[in-house]
């Protein structure tokens, strides 16, 4: 706990710029989401209470500029707090495995070595708007993808700040928060290159070249 507070900081610091310009779109966010509660008591004491419909128009573009100001501003919050995440993926281990004459399983893990998640916000999560890590693998001329898919669309990876992981390579795609991996089954001969790729939009991109045999 003593070393966490230097740390975080740090990290504050470092981020001050983002994390205040995040703040103030933060409270423009929340302060544009009291506007829908508030405009239901004024529909019902003075719009339909007194008979006004005049008011009924005024009203309803003040709800739809909120609700406007309320999406641009979650927007420009994950944009804006996205910086700390950025190329945070990076490799864990590839592991080749041998299952018979040119018959090779690869399996790539990586994890998230910064200390946001890979989504930033639990917003941008709830709200789907960003995707998980994508792995892809490349074959080389003449080989065969026997299991697998060449583009796998996986889950999102936590931050250090949220999980520890475990010190283990078990096989999954969620092998804890801040750890994912994929797996492919090839035919392809002795010596030849494969390249795996796992990307995200917002925490960066890792390139592997491996070896067969």
């Amino acid at each position: 706990m003593a070393r966490a507070w230097p740390e975080a900081r740090a990290l504050i610091w470092k981020h001050r710029r983002s994390l205040g310009l995040g703040l103030v779109l933060m409270l423009v966010n929340r302060l544009a989401g009291l506007v829908l509660p508030a405009s239901s008591k004024y529909l019902i004491d003075n719009v339909l209470g007194k008979h006004d419909l005049t008011k009924l128009v005024p009203l309803a573009l003040a709800v739809g500029g909120a609700t406007v100001i309320q999406a641009i501003t979650s927007f420009l919050l994950a944009q804006t707090v996205s910086i700390a995440a950025q190329r945070a993926i990076s490799d864990l281990r590839i592991d080749v495995q041998r299952l018979g004459p040119d018959t090779w399983k690869i399996r790539f893990a990586v994890q998230n070595s910064g200390y946001l998640p890979s989504y930033v916000t639990k917003r941008a999560l709830e709200r789907k708007v960003v995707r998980g890590v994508v792995y892809e693998i490349a074959l080389p001329e003449g080989a065969e993808l026997i299991a697998g898919k060449a583009r796998i669309e996986g889950g999102q990876l936590e931050g250090r700040a949220s999980k520890v992981s475990l010190q283990a390579f078990i096989p999954g795609n969620d092998l804890t928060g801040d750890r994912g991996q994929a797996e492919w089954t090839i035919r392809a001969r002795e010596g030849a290159t494969v390249c795996v790729v796992a990307r995200h939009e917002r925490a960066g991109r890792v390139t592997e070249q491996v070896k067969l045999g």
